[in-house]
């Protein structure tokens, strides 16, 4: 196993504390925090980079940071292959813009609005509407949605989960990252 750039890496909660139970049988799944391989090379580096949303907004980090985390691969089906460069620039540009911060409001207003309607099997009241602000999963599907990349549908704010469903994408891995993998 070795992450190709655009692979989609999803975050596994085991924990055994209230607030993780509770947070898997809201979400419907162990799928926590999405974050996908921008690749190496940066800069004159060979530093293997993630991207993601987290707090500080739409950033780059070191993939070797994340060694020993639970995690669900997913790859692109080959005929996506190609738009692979489009997807991994879009990430970058999305990346350094000062507008990608995390979409805080995001969570009241639209994912627990999505999450109750779900569990209780009603039609979402609420319209989404993509902007700069983004939790982890717009994030991730933003530069696909970009590169013209159906990987998920535009019409409602994705959750980590909808990744590990995308028909778009299949299972490569499921175990702990390896430095090997890097």
């Amino acid at each position: 196993m070795k992450f190709l750039p655009a692979d989609i890496i999803l975050d596994i909660n085991e924990r055994h504390d209230p607030y993780s139970v509770i947070k898997r049988w809201v979400l419907g799944n162990p799928f926590e925090h999405v974050r996908m391989f921008y690749g190496s090379g940066i800069a004159s580096t060979e530093i293997p980079l993630f991207y993601e949303s987290v707090g500080r907004g739409v950033i780059l980090t070191q993939a070797h940071d994340f060694i020993g985390k639970k995690v669900a691969v997913m790859r692109l089906d080959v005929g996506y292959q190609e738009a692979i460069p489009d997807i991994i620039g879009n990430a970058f540009h999305i990346a350094t813009q000062i507008q990608s911060k995390y979409d805080y409001m995001c969570v009241p207003g639209i994912i627990i609005p999505r999450l109750i309607c779900e569990k209780l099997g009603i039609p979402l009241p609420l319209k989404y509407q993509r902007n700069p602000l983004m939790v982890c999963s717009e994030a991730v599907a933003e530069p696909f949605w970009r590169a013209g990349v159906p990987i998920l549908p535009q019409d409602i704010v994705p959750l980590p989960g909808d990744f590990f469903t995308s028909p778009i994408l299949h299972l490569v891995e499921y175990a702990p990252i390896s430095k090997d993998w890097l």
